[in-house]
């Protein structure tokens, strides 16, 4: 064939591709965007930790719609700030169901208020990914239209007395604060150690969140913790930090486990020297480097720690900016599966038969009586070593 022949065929060839790609993205731009709601505190006193969420939640919406949206269709969040006013944030729920554009929601994740928000969207009937995990309220209430994405409180009771057994304790005293969500991890344990032929004693004695000092309760306590194997201290890392520096202040020497709600930067630099020692059950994201090169979840957050680290200057895929990439990815996967613009409720069954997605957080299956979608195989043993995340390899 001669080469001006040849020139000819690839000249053609070339409009043609110049052709389908040019109609191609006119029918990408067509397309109207899946439209998300996203209720978050992104002021107030949550407001630093909000930034994670808020940053990996942009960081996975650019990554798909650089990739094309869903299926040709932009994806497009709307964040609201309910500044951690419940009714605040209930008025924004209302707000994004009753937008029939609105696909979906995602929020809230603080836990205090998830039983009035759960409720508006099983009655405005839109699909809902809490952040946070559930409460025993709910539970009991058994949404249909709210799906979670944090550890709840069940799997992580689970976990922490795997890791009493672990290290051989008998005998278990809880120290909780009185978050819905650190009560259910309370109740948990004792119910469960019960089966173990562990004893899990629940303090009377207990604290806020928001409080500063808990000394005058560790001074009622201090004594009966001398018959115990290891103190549990059932709240988050800021709080459990000055719980910490309380008892070493009041000189208390015993073992201490925490829940998942420690496994975050700011309680080291928070605690420093006052939670050394501590060990805790936490998502992976704590521990990436040290997870086996055979989880399939290290592939994940490795890639998704990169991304946020180069995007927000350094910031790293800790569990809440996790929490935003499993909710977001979750909601891509449905919306794959339920069809061309499907309806909230094409949209809701969809998320229900989620099955083995491999997450930051863990491996969620959803099913019609499980919208937790986690097990306690999602929880690493961790322990505070010269002020880092270390992961311990226990008999599990």
């Amino acid at each position: 064939m001669k080469l001006t022949q040849l020139m000819k065929i690839a000249g053609i060839f070339i409009i043609a591709l110049i052709f389908f790609a040019g109609a191609s993205s006119v029918a990408l731009a067509d397309k109207a965007p899946y439209k998300v709601g996203v209720n978050l505190a992104l002021t107030g006193p949550l407001a630093g930790l909000m930034t994670y969420i808020k940053n990996g939640l942009i960081l996975e919406q650019d990554r798909i719609n650089a990739q094309g949206g869903i299926d040709g269709h932009p994806l497009e969040l709307i964040f609201e700030d309910s500044g951690l006013d419940i009714t605040k944030a209930a008025n924004i729920h209302r707000k994004f169901a009753r937008n029939k554009e609105i696909k979906a929601i995602i929020g809230p994740l603080f836990s205090t208020a998830t039983p009035t928000l759960t409720p508006i969207a099983d009655r405005e009937k839109i699909p809902e990914i809490v952040l946070c995990p559930s409460s025993p309220i709910e539970r009991k209430r058994k949404p249909k239209w709210a799906f979670y994405i944090a550890h709840g409180d069940p799997i992580v009771a689970a976990r922490v007395l795997d890791l009493a057994e672990a290290r051989g304790y008998k005998k278990i005293f809880i120290f909780h604060d009185q978050d819905p969500c650190y009560i259910g991890i309370a109740n948990n344990m004792k119910t469960l150690g019960k089966k173990k032929g562990i004893e899990v004693h629940i303090s009377k004695e207990t604290f806020q969140t928001t409080d500063t000092d808990m000394t005058p309760q560790i001074l009622k306590i201090k004594g009966q913790l001398k018959d115990y194997d290891a103190l549990f201290l059932d709240t988050n890392g800021a709080t459990g930090s000055v719980v910490m520096r309380n008892l070493r202040t009041q000189g208390v020497d015993i073992p201490v486990l925490a829940p998942h709600g420690w496994g975050f930067g700011f309680t080291l630099g928070m605690g420093k020297e006052a939670v050394e020692g501590v060990e805790l059950v936490s998502g992976k994201a704590c521990v990436t480097a040290q997870l086996d090169d055979t989880d399939p979840q290290k592939e994940v957050i490795v890639d998704f720690d990169k991304r946020m680290k180069a995007r927000w200057n350094g910031m790293p895929a800790e569990q809440l900016s996790g929490h935003s990439y499993d909710a977001i990815w979750i909601l891509h996967d449905a919306f794959k599966r339920a069809g061309e613009n499907p309806t909230r409720a094409q949209l809701r069954d969809a998320i229900e038969k989620t099955k083995n997605f491999v997450g930051v957080t863990g491996i969620y299956t959803y099913t019609p009586t499980d919208h937790e979608g986690l097990t306690k195989d999602a929880l690493e043993f961790i322990v505070i070593k010269d002020n880092k995340f270390k992961r311990l390899k226990l008999a599990k």
